[in-house]
């Protein structure tokens, strides 16, 4: 609960302190007063010409090189933005407060293992062959920069249904602009079952993320949810449950990052246990692959949302893909 509280007041820093001066070091270099410089001097030129104009006078030319260092730093001051890959929407389960592209497809592919890691490592392979295993299955559209939505569909292991996950996310702010990303997410799951009447609920999320210099991503939120679910939930139990989350990504080289990431229950319906998960994630163009340790197999906002009953030394492994496809109507 510390950590989520620490990541919080982190992620609020930038607002208060007004961080998000378009010219500080993660700002769009040609939104910076450097490139718009450029333009006004030279009118009709294009960048490379106007830094090339500028270059051959004097005094101007010596401050050019400056404005040359200034830009490649901001070009390169974050690995999450740097345009090699595309700006990651999650840690693991848990969203951001930035949006996908427009016009783009995001497909996720997320599995968790049922039995515990240590529990038969050699006979089940790590849990693999233990059954009862989790999958999700998601996809999303960006219709907007700032504004997504999403489908994602979860099968029952310890519960008796499948969850049916639909959501929008609409980004408030921008950190080029305002320090952070803030983004609403309402939604609402289905719950379906064989020769039984279907359930629902609806949920609502509050997301804030943003970049820390050049090798971390951070976030965090609060998630409520109508209808939580959970593997030892009972009738009696209050039906709603309120969390607490964070989640901080770090890069270790520049195609691979270790995240790490929490959720709490503080109102409502609540396991014992906080969840937190871990993983390793590998970037390439438009993809991502990670390995994931979790005390918890829930991938969607229900059992995200109302803790485990799983403790830390019951960690069970999976994995999960991401793939981004352009795609205009």
């Amino acid at each position: 609960m510390r950590i989520i509280l620490f990541i919080a007041a982190l992620m609020l820093a930038p607002v208060i302190l007004h961080a998000g001066d378009l010219s500080g070091p993660d700002a769009d270099v040609q939104n910076t007063p450097h490139s718009q410089s450029l333009n006004f001097l030279i009118p009709n030129a294009s960048p490379s010409e106007a830094q090339e104009g500028i270059s051959t006078s004097g005094e101007i030319g010596s401050q050019n090189a400056g404005l040359n260092d200034s830009n490649d730093q901001a070009n390169s001051v974050s690995l999450y933005r740097n345009g090699n890959f595309d700006m990651p929407d999650r840690a693991i389960s848990l969203l951001a407060g930035n949006t996908i592209p427009e016009k783009n497809f995001l497909f996720i592919v997320e599995h968790r293992n049922r039995e515990p890691v240590d529990e038969e490592p050699f006979h089940d392979l790590l849990g693999f062959d233990g059954g009862g295993l989790k999958i999700g299955l998601g996809m999303r559209y960006g219709f907007l920069d700032n504004l997504d939505a999403g489908v994602y569909r979860s099968n029952g292991t310890n519960e008796s249904f499948d969850t049916y996950e639909f959501d929008v996310r609409w980004r408030l702010l921008v950190q080029n602009q305002h320090g952070i990303d803030l983004a609403i997410r309402p939604g609402f799951s289905i719950f379906t079952q064989k020769e039984e009447d279907d359930g629902s609920g609806v949920f609502a999320q509050l997301l804030a993320s943003r970049t820390w210099g050049r090798r971390c991503f951070a976030g965090t939120g609060i998630l409520y949810h109508s209808e939580s679910s959970g593997a030892v939930k009972k009738n009696t139990d209050d039906e709603h449950s309120v969390a607490v989350s964070a989640f901080m990504d770090f890069f270790l080289f520049s195609w691979l990052t270790w995240n790490v990431e929490s959720a709490c229950s503080v109102n409502g319906y609540g396991a014992d246990h906080p969840i937190i998960s871990s993983s390793f994630k590998i970037f390439t163009y438009g993809h991502t692959f990670s390995i994931v340790f979790s005390n918890s197999q829930y991938t969607t906002a229900d059992g995200i949302v109302s803790n485990s009953e799983r403790g830390f030394g019951d960690t069970v492994i999976g994995f999960a893909i991401t793939r981004t496809i352009p795609f205009e109507w």
